[in-house]
């Protein structure tokens, strides 16, 4: 019964409007019936849908499922899931102009799905691009032979 309500109602709702439009002019009510059906739009388990019209932010949808919202809506799906990479290994100095060579992996996941979309062009490559900055910049403040001891990492 529940799950008539969630998707025969709206269904008998919408499609009546594109009812009538179909018995007043059958090509019209054809168009409208494509046009609605353009509306639907499925949600998986961890990925978010950004809406937008012409443009202009309209929404996010984070529920998993089946949804229906305006057909002229844009939307824009967007993984949420846990990634990770391992950034390439990179020379740099350290705090005392010492060279190192130094790797990471990066784990990271998208929590704001409208910014990934509209702020930044490829927002893999940026998370990328950044995490090797913050790599630089960390090993560039950071001593890799201990100063105030006779012990060193190195050899």
């Amino acid at each position: 019964m529940l799950l008539f309500i969630i998707f025969v109602v709206p269904l008998l709702v919408v499609g009546s409007f594109f009812w009538a439009i179909f018995l007043l002019n059958q090509n019209s009510g054809f168009l409208a019936w494509l046009i609605m059906f353009g509306g639907f739009y499925k949600v998986e388990p961890n990925q978010s849908a950004v809406l937008s019209l012409f443009g202009r932010y309209v929404g996010t949808n984070r529920r998993p499922g089946l949804h229906f919202n305006n057909p002229f809506f844009s939307k824009k799906k967007i993984s949420l899931r846990v990634r990770n990479f391992e950034s390439s290994s990179m020379k740099v100095n350290d705090l005392n102009g010492s060279p190192i060579e130094i790797a990471a992996i990066v784990v990271w996941e998208v929590t704001d799905s409208a910014e990934a979309v509209f702020n930044v062009d490829d927002y893999e490559s940026f998370v990328q691009i950044q995490s090797e900055a913050a790599i630089r910049a960390m090993a560039s403040t950071h001593s890799w032979r201990h100063t105030g001891c006779d012990e060193t990492l190195v050899g």
